[in-house]
């Protein structure tokens, strides 16, 4: 029995395949704390789905399990764009 073989080392290196059923939930300590939307953030937003077609079709499957509406139809009304708000200072605790 000599040494094993690189493909015999790679092989048990690998992690077994997920379920896709698998759901993780994201540890209890974690907290996003996002600014209101602005104008300029919707912008990097709009820029983002641009350069992306992949967060593009994320965002759209998003907003199917939301059941919000699709966004394929014309903006009779479009809402208003949120002002800018300023960057939340120190807490004062």
């Amino acid at each position: 029995a000599g040494l094993p073989s690189p493909r015999d080392i790679s092989s048990r290196r690998k992690a077994p395949p997920v379920p896709p059923s698998f759901q993780h939930p994201p540890p209890p300590q974690l907290r996003y704390c996002y600014p209101p939307p602005d104008a300029g953030i919707l912008h990097h937003i709009s820029q983002a789905l641009l350069e992306s077609p992949e967060l593009y079709v994320q965002v759209l499957h998003l907003m199917n399990r939301m059941n919000l509406p699709a966004p394929f139809r014309p903006a009779l009304n479009p809402a208003p764009l949120p002002q800018p708000h300023p960057p939340p200072g120190p807490s004062r605790d």
